[in-house]
């Protein structure tokens, strides 16, 4: 019975205490509704109070924006009211300078037409009274020209010899003829003379009025360069009076906007502290239910391991931080960890799309890899495949500095913690809560390959800084573009001590510093560095050093330990809660102080320019009048010049004609008769010998005979010119061959290698080479006889396509032609109607050439053809060999025309 007693008991007990964990449970899970209940109100009521500041923030932004849209629009109209005015002035100016400048040219081109038609006045008269002084010589000088051949004639009438009278009468026309070219040379002179005036003042009068014109035109150059000065001064003072205004609006706008960011910033410093407050007492609350839930239901007072909030202890390589993951600061973003759908986007927030540029449309649904730069992004969903796998993961739970990848191209340094999350039906997830690692604006990142230097990735403010373009932009620089002389012989002191450099922008010096590592991923070697920049001047501030410092390289957490502390500081009262006050007061009073110091030094330079461009003018002016007494004192010295050459020039024009005129008559009357007998000679000399013969008879010398190795001749007769003889009259055949031999002659004349040696009856002799020496070469001889075939080629062509109808009627005219090549021996025979004549085999070879020949063929010796040697400019038909008389049989060829 004990037994069955202590076993009901226990099993009473069990009970009892099963009932007891019920209940407790049943308190848990109404303790957990009831926490859900009050956090979704106490979030609906900070989600109300922060929607009411947004509006109050967005009314203020508003109200700002109207005011400085109004400021901009008054700020441009008043500047297009100040040009518009400048305009106008200018305009003014410029008409009442151009009316003045017409006026001048005016009455300029008065005076110039005065003294223009003052000059035509002399002129003319000039030119009467020169002509009847060359009437007057002329009339003097017939008269005397008769009074001397009336004595002539007088004489000669006396005189009874027939001979001397002819010869008298000879030196009569003779000295007339001389008379009369001395009166012509003396009229011409005296022409040339008056000419000579008359052209001198021309010069004279044209050098004073191209006088008149130059220093016309330096004036108004000189009025035009005042008129440019003068309105370049003002536009000089009238854009400083601008710039002053423009700085004065830059002041104003800065003081406004000055404002706005303390206001904003007190904005959100009441915001964090109502948040802090609202999380506070919700922590307060929490505990003070858990702690009456405890006191209710004993079981659960060993189960006091959980957190006052949703909180995570993270642990990093330096130290322990916490991240509370309901703040509102947080970036937050869910992925897939699924194996189908892995590293798609499933959910982001809205600090999110602020701090990514992305819209939700844009990512939800799309690999995260849209974020990370590569070749980070390709190695991403390795990473937690390898996480899911092995459970070995040095991102999970734990804080990294990294680097996002914004919407428009641009990196960004974040602050990033990734939790683990699997549901009871198996999905698995990741949330990431990114916080942006805040950057100085005097550094940044950038990041390129170690290979190649080529800028992959920059921050914002390096872009901006260096004016760089992204890949995504269409950018394609290089390292050294941004960095001079950061290359492969200086990227090692980037790892060590840092690399600096300077580089020029705008009307500063840019000082930077590279410091970085060197990082191999996947394939890639990249070099991660931080790019810090300020001016070399100084011109930095001290907050813009002290915000560099505090742009640390180590991994920020969202909250640190302390922050809590110091957000109650500053809800109770911290120095920077009552700054607001004082700075905005502080930056009201610096721009009045700003302005009036910018009112005084603009004062001060406008009078010194003032001062500066009056002493401009007058130097100008005096610079224009020297320059205009040195230009007239030259132009006085030019036109003393002139007239001192003028006068010189008629002296010796007068001296000159005197001593010429005897010679110039003399030279005349014997350049005359030897002009007339040499002229007879030559033309004879020309038309019977060759040219070489005719030099040296017209040097002295008598020709010898000579000997030629090698003279291609041809014949020309006229086909059955016996039976035409007997058909048609001597008169008819005598005009038949004056037409055929004229063109003939005018075809040989073409070529000068060819002479006409001689013509008789029908027959026609033409030789080439007759001009060359001994020593000629083989193409010298080729050329001869090439002359000689084109000239035979034409001399058929001639007379096949000449019409003779009017001399010789139906009766057709053909001409045969023979040519060959050879030595002959040639020399000129008698001293009275001399004839160069040629003798040898050749001569008697090319006749019988001729006459085996065909009518409208030209036939020609294997010799012409091995004297043309290389020539292929001509194509021969073998003929055979055929009997010629004197030579036996003989294989000759036909020209093909």
């Amino acid at each position: 019975m004990e037994a069955k007693f202590s076993q009901t008991a226990a099993v009473m007990r069990c009970r009892s205490v099963t009932e007891a964990k019920l209940k407790a449970q049943n308190a848990l899970v109404k303790l957990a509704d009831e926490e859900a209940t009050i956090h979704s109100a106490n979030m609906e009521n900070t989600l109300q109070r922060v929607r009411t500041q947004l509006i109050e923030q967005g009314s203020l932004e508003h109200r700002n924006i109207e005011a400085a849209f109004d400021t901009a629009i008054s700020w441009e109209r008043k500047e297009q009211l100040n040009a518009l005015i400048d305009k106008l002035t200018n305009i003014k100016s410029l008409i009442r300078f151009q009316e003045d400048q017409r006026e001048r040219e005016a009455a300029f081109k008065s005076s110039t037409r005065q003294k223009r038609a003052a000059f035509q006045g002399r002129s003319a008269k000039m030119e009467q009274r020169h002509t009847s002084e060359r009437n007057e010589l002329f009339m003097s000088q017939k008269r005397l020209t008769e009074t001397f051949i009336k004595i002539r004639a007088v004489e000669i009438q006396h005189i009874k010899d027939k001979n001397q009278k002819r010869r008298a009468k000879r030196d009569n026309e003779v000295q007339a003829q001389m008379a009369s070219m001395r009166q012509q040379k003396e009229s011409e002179f005296l022409r040339e003379l008056q000419l000579i005036k008359v052209r001198q003042m021309s010069e004279v009068n044209d050098l004073e009025i191209s006088n008149m014109e130059e220093l016309e035109d330096i004036a108004v150059q000189f009025r035009l360069d005042e008129f440019m000065m003068v309105t370049k001064h003002s536009q000089i003072e009238n854009e400083m009076a601008v710039n002053l205004e423009i700085q004065k609006h830059k002041q104003e706008a800065l003081r406004v906007l000055e404002q706005q960011k303390v206001i904003n910033a007190a904005l959100q410093r009441s915001q964090r502290k109502q948040a802090a407050a609202v999380a506070k007492n919700y922590i307060a609350a929490s505990k003070n239910r858990e702690r009456m839930l405890i006191g209710d239901h004993p079981l659960l007072k060993g189960d006091d391991k959980s957190s006052d909030t949703e909180q995570v202890e993270v642990k990093n390589n330096d130290s322990n931080y916490q991240m509370n993951l309901a703040s509102d600061d947080n970036a937050v973003i869910k992925i897939s960890g699924d194996k189908a759908t892995m590293g798609h986007i499933q959910f982001i927030n809205e600090h999110f799309n602020r701090m990514f540029g992305y819209a939700n449309n844009e990512v939800v649904g799309k690999n995260i890899s849209i974020i990370i730069p590569q070749p980070f992004a390709d190695l991403h969903d390795g990473f937690l495949r390898k996480y899911l796998e092995t459970g070995a993961s040095r991102v999970i739970d734990r804080f990294q500095q990294v680097m996002g990848l914004h919407k428009d191209g641009h990196v960004i340094p974040i602050i990033l913690c990734v939790k683990h999350n699997t549901t009871t039906d198996g999905k698995r997830s990741f949330a990431g809560f990114i916080k942006e690692s805040k950057l100085s604006n005097t550094s940044g990142y950038i990041i390129f390959d170690s290979k190649t230097f080529k800028v992959n990735y920059a921050t914002k403010n390096v872009e901006e800084v260096f004016e760089f373009k992204n890949t995504k932009n269409g950018g394609n620089a290089y390292v050294e573009d941004l960095i001079p002389g950061l290359n492969q012989s200086t990227i090692k002191h980037v790892s060590s001590n840092g690399y600096q450099t300077e580089k020029k922008q705008g009307s500063g010096i840019l000082a930077i510093t590279v410091k970085g590592d060197r990082m191999k991923v996947a394939d890639a070697n990249l070099y991660i560095c931080r790019v810090t920049f300020r001016k070399s001047d100084g011109s930095s501030s001290a907050a813009n050093n002290e915000a560099e410092e505090d742009d640390v390289e180590l991994p920020m957490t969202f909250y640190e330990e302390g922050e809590s502390d110091r957000e109650t500081n500053d809800e109770g009262g911290s120095p920077n809660s009552h700054d607001n006050t004082n700075e905005h007061g502080e930056i009201v009073v610096d721009v009045e102080k700003d302005n009036a110091i910018l009112n005084e030094a603009a004062s001060g330079r406008i009078k010194a320019i003032h001062a500066h461009h009056k002493i401009v003018h007058s130097e100008l002016k005096r610079q224009h009048r020297s320059v205009y007494n040195q230009k007239s004192k030259e132009q006085r010295r030019r036109v003393s010049e002139l007239l001192k050459d003028q006068e010189e020039e008629i002296e010796t024009l007068k001296i000159d004609q005197a001593a010429a005129m005897k010679e110039l008559l003399d030279t005349q009357t014997q350049s005359e008769e030897l002009r007339a007998d040499t002229a007879v000679s030559q033309n004879l000399l020309g038309m019977m010998l060759p040219a070489h013969i005719m030099e040296k008879i017209e040097l002295g010398q008598v020709p010898e005979p000579e000997q030629f190795k090698c003279v291609t001749l041809f014949f020309t007769d006229i086909y059955a010119f016996k039976s035409l003889v007997g058909n048609i009259s001597s008169v008819k055949i005598l005009q038949l061959l004056n037409v055929l031999y004229t063109k003939f002659d005018e075809i040989i004349a073409k070529y000068p290698l060819l002479y006409k040696v001689e013509s008789v009856s029908d027959t026609y002799m033409v030789a080439a080479g007759l001009s060359l020496s001994a020593d000629s070469t083989k193409e010298e001889y080729a050329n001869c006889a090439a002359q000689a075939l084109k000239c035979c080629a034409e001399l058929q062509a001639l007379v096949m396509f000449m019409d003779f109808e009017e001399i010789v009627g139906k009766l057709k005219i053909s001409l045969r032609i023979g040519l060959h090549s050879g030595p002959i021996n040639a020399g000129l025979i008698g001293t009275r109607m001399s004839r160069y004549c040629l003798f040898g085999d050749t001569v008697n070879t090319a006749s019988r050439m001729c006459t085996t020949g065909l009518p409208g063929k030209v036939q020609l010796s294997a010799q012409t053809i091995q004297v043309l040697g290389e020539d292929d400019s001509f194509e021969f038909e073998e003929r055979g060999e055929i009997e010629v008389k004197g030579k036996g049989r003989m294989m000759t060829y036909w020209f093909l025309l």
